[in-house]
């Protein structure tokens, strides 16, 4: 299902980015998709995408909800992005059942140059993460991960990008015990966040948790010449999984919580600034209410001679 949330008499004038320091914008395109399945009560799935979102203010926000099993995906023209999904079972109603929740957004940015030796330079923030799992007297099995990847390409080929940057962190419950397994990616050295994590029984659920602080980085892609391109795309995902939970439990993942649209956005690609939306100029703003004007008085011409 693709649904796309653009205003159709702006399109038009956003087709073109704007140069800004030799860069141009060739495509720009944002997506956010929550889904959650469940063995008893049915399954919803939300996608949203937008490939024209330059000037617009608003947030793809897609959400997901089956009783109280809900996912939460949205994701901003600027970069900002919130994954957030949740299930829990009460005592006794997790027996035989199963439930999955995910939210996932996605960013592409694939962007030219007018200018000989243009600097790739990305600044990005991550504003923290976490996967966490419990269950009742470690019975059942449960799973949440979350994560983030930022890939990049020179002359992209159908938007085939390498993995530069990021992370995934997994809690999981089986046979009784929780572990914790990461897996990381830092192609440039810049470093990650700082990871934490915990194991251990909280009021007679066995618990665990892995968790990211916040991270501030900058990412050097080299030159960018007149006549190539370069994309830039990331991904992140908060899924959680839940089966057969005998007595009770819960799972949360979350990632970039709480969100939020002020201050700087998590993506910055130096030397580039999205186009805003045209403000109307006062003589179209004029034509605007003279057509409007011309509407209203024939409609109220044909409703006096009776025709509808």
């Amino acid at each position: 299902m693709k649904q796309a949330l653009t205003a159709l008499w702006l399109l038009p004038c956003l087709f073109a980015g704007p140069v800004q320091a030799g860069l141009t914008i060739e495509s720009l395109e944002i997506a956010a998709s929550a889904q959650v399945q469940t063995s008893s009560s049915g399954n919803q799935r939300v996608d949203l995408f937008d490939d024209h979102p330059f000037g617009l203010p608003f947030v793809l926000s897609a959400n997901a909800q089956v009783g109280t099993q809900t996912a939460l995906a949205q994701q901003g023209k600027d970069g900002f992005f919130q994954n957030r999904a949740v299930a829990g079972f009460g005592f006794g109603s997790g027996a035989g059942q199963r439930v999955f929740a995910s939210a996932v957004t996605s960013y592409a940015l694939t962007v030219g140059t007018s200018e000989a030796d243009t600097p790739l330079i990305l600044d990005f923030n991550v504003y923290g993460s976490q996967a966490r799992g419990a269950a009742y007297y470690a019975e059942g099995g449960v799973a949440a991960y979350t994560g983030i990847e930022i890939g990049a390409a020179k002359n992209a080929v159908s938007g085939v990008v390498a993995p530069i940057w990021g992370f995934s962190d997994r809690v999981s419950l089986a046979g009784g015990l929780f572990s914790i397994s990461r897996a990381e990616t830092d192609v440039q050295g810049i470093g990650l966040p700082t990871a934490t994590g915990f194991v251990g029984w909280e009021e007679f659920q066995l618990t665990a948790r892995a968790e990211r602080g916040s991270f501030a980085g900058t990412l050097d892609f080299g030159l960018l010449q007149p006549g190539e391109t370069f994309t830039l795309i990331y991904q992140s995902f908060s899924t959680v999984d839940m089966r057969n939970v005998l007595y009770g439990g819960s799972a949360l993942a979350t990632l970039v919580d709480p969100f939020a649209l002020g201050g700087d956005p998590p993506l910055t690609l130096r030397g580039l600034t999205l186009p805003t939306a045209p403000v109307p100029e006062p003589q179209t703003w004029a034509l605007m209410l003279a057509g409007l004007a011309l509407l209203v008085l024939r409609l109220t011409r044909l409703r006096a001679m009776g025709r509808p």
